[in-house]
C-alpha cells in the first residue's frame, strides 16, 4: 500500500517538475511581457536600478523572481586521470507572499536542476575505470518554504526567516538523484546596508522514505550571500552553496565553492532583469569524483507579485 501511494506521489511530483519547466517558457512570455504593465514602481526606468538590484537578492523582497542559472563545471577525481565538463540548468523561482499587515512574509523557493550533460564515471567488471556515461534529465525537486520578516537596524535593515526544506525524488534517472524523500529545518539571516548585502541560509535534511537500496541522506547546506553595489545597477558578489554530507566517508563529505561574479540589473521596456557571470573555484570537493572549478551564468526576470 505504501509503495503504491509512494509511486503515485512520485508521478505527481514529476508532473509538477514538468509544470515548472513549462513555467520557464510561459511566465516570461505572458507574465513578463504582459503582466509587467502597470507594476507599481516599474513604469519605464523610474525605479532606481540600484534599489532594484538590492531587492533582487532579498529572499523576501517585494517581487517574484524567476532565477535561472546555467552552471558549467569542470569535474575530476581519483577514479580517473581524465576531467570532464558538466552542464546544468538550475531553475530557482523566489515567490514571497505577504501575510496581511503583520509584516511577515512566506518565502517559497522551489529548485529544480536540469542536467544537460552530467558525466558519470563507469566501472568495469574488475572495478577499474571503463569510461563515462553522459547523462541528461531532471534532478530531484527541492521546495524551501520559510516564514520571515524585515527589521530595521542602525546600519540599515536585516531579514530573518525559519522554515523547512523538502526534497522529492523526481529525478528522471537514478544516477541524477538520491531516490529518497528528505526533509529538515532551514534558517536564514541577511543584512542590508546602503551598498552591501551579506548573510546566509543554512539547512539540514534527513531522508525518511524512498529506495532502501540507496544511501540515506544526511546533509547540511550553507548558502552564503555577499554582494556590493557599484552604482547604476552593477553589483559584484556571489551566493555559493556548500554541502556537507555527514555520513559520507572521509574525502567524500565536503563540496565547498567560492566565487566572485559581476551582475547588472536593468530594465528592458517595463521589465526588470538581472544578468550575471560568476567564476567559481571549489576549495574542497569529493575525492573520487568532484568539482574543480566552474562558471555560472545568471538570467533573472522580475515577475509581478500577484499578492502585492
Amino acid at each position: 500500500m505504501f509503495n503504491s501511494c509512494t509511486k503515485n506521489y512520485l508521478v505527481m511530483l514529476r508532473l509538477s517538475s514538468l509544470i515548472m519547466l513549462i513555467a520557464v517558457f510561459g511566465l516570461p512570455m505572458q507574465a513578463v511581457a504582459e503582466g509587467m504593465q502597470g507594476m507599481p514602481g516599474m513604469q519605464g526606468a523610474t525605479k532606481d536600478a540600484n534599489e532594484l538590484s538590492k531587492e533582487m537578492v532579498n529572499p523576501i523582497g517585494p517581487h517574484w523572481l524567476l532565477n535561472t542559472y546555467l552552471n558549467v563545471t569542470e569535474k575530476e577525481g581519483d577514479v580517473t586521470d581524465r576531467s570532464r565538463t558538466s552542464t546544468e540548468w538550475l531553475i530557482q523561482p523566489v515567490m514571497p507572499i505577504p501575510l496581511n499587515k503583520t509584516g511577515l512574509k512566506l518565502m517559497n523557493r522551489p529548485m529544480l536542476p536540469i542536467f544537460l550533460n552530467d558525466p558519470v564515471p563507469q566501472a568495469n567488471a574488475m572495478g577499474g575505470f571503463s569510461g563515462f556515461d553522459d547523462l541528461s534529465g531532471i534532478g530531484d525537486l527541492t521546495i524551501q518554504s520559510s516564514l520571515g520578516k524585515m527589521q530595521p537596524t542602525d546600519f540599515g535593515m536585516y531579514m530573518w526567516g525559519v522554515g523547512a526544506d523538502l526534497i522529492f525524488p523526481t529525478a528522471s534517472k537514478d544516477e541524477l538523484g538520491a531516490e529518497k524523500y528528505s526533509a529538515g529545518p532551514v534558517a536564514m539571516l541577511v543584512g542590508f546596508t546602503e551598498n552591501y548585502t551579506f548573510g546566509g541560509v543554512v539547512s539540514h535534511v534527513w531522508s525518511y522514505a524512498g529506495d532502501s537500496s540507496r544511501e540515506d541522506v544526511n546533509q547540511t547546506q550553507l548558502q552564503l550571500m555577499y554582494f556590493k553595489q557599484l552604482g547604476n545597477g552593477w553589483q559584484i558578489g556571489d551566493n555559493p552553496t556548500a554541502t556537507i554530507r555527514s555520513d559520507a566517508q572521509s574525502g567524500e563529505k565536503y563540496d565547498i565553492p567560492i566565487g566572485l561574479g559581476i551582475f547588472k540589473t536593468t530594465h528592458i521596456g517595463d521589465t526588470g532583469w538581472r544578468f550575471g557571470i560568476t567564476p567559481r573555484y571549489y576549495l574542497k570537493s569529493h575525492d573520487s569524483w568532484g568539482n574543480d572549478w566552474g562558471i555560472s551564468f545568471t538570467i533573472t526576470p522580475v515577475i509581478k507579485n500577484p499578492f502585492m
